[in-house]
């Protein structure tokens, strides 16, 4: 089993996007955006979040950004509202070559900050 955490300041989140929409496209995938957009003004916080939950399954996986894309990392949401991590790619190979088998997240975020944990286990 491997545990990644990850905490951000919302607003370092939102001063990127509004600075440049290249940060958007090059970190979240259409669905992600989607999802995030539809929460209006809280959609920041929903960025941050899915933001530190990717660099939270990169810590757990032990790889960081070396290889592979953000696209490769999706944060989804089942009918409930709980996220879950959809994988492709390097990223993919990289977790089924280390014998992992089931991914788990929880994504928490206050007026300031949002946060990330993810579990890999084989």
């Amino acid at each position: 089993m491997k545990l990644g955490i990850d905490i951000i300041e919302i607003e370092r989140i939102q001063m990127a996007i509004e600075r440049n929409n290249a940060f958007i496209e090059r970190v979240y995938t259409p669905i992600e955006v989607s999802y995030c957009k539809s929460k209006g003004k809280h959609q920041y916080e929903s960025f941050a979040g899915l933001y530190a939950a990717k660099e939270a399954f990169l810590k757990a996986l032990g790889t960081g950004m070396r290889y592979g894309s953000w696209q490769e990392i999706q944060i989804d949401h089942d009918e409930l509202g709980a996220p879950y991590i959809t994988i492709s790619g390097v990223f993919k190979n990289i977790f089924e070559q280390a014998g992992y088998s089931d991914v788990q997240v929880s994504i928490s975020h206050c007026q300031n900050i949002a946060m990330a944990q993810v579990i890999l286990s084989k």
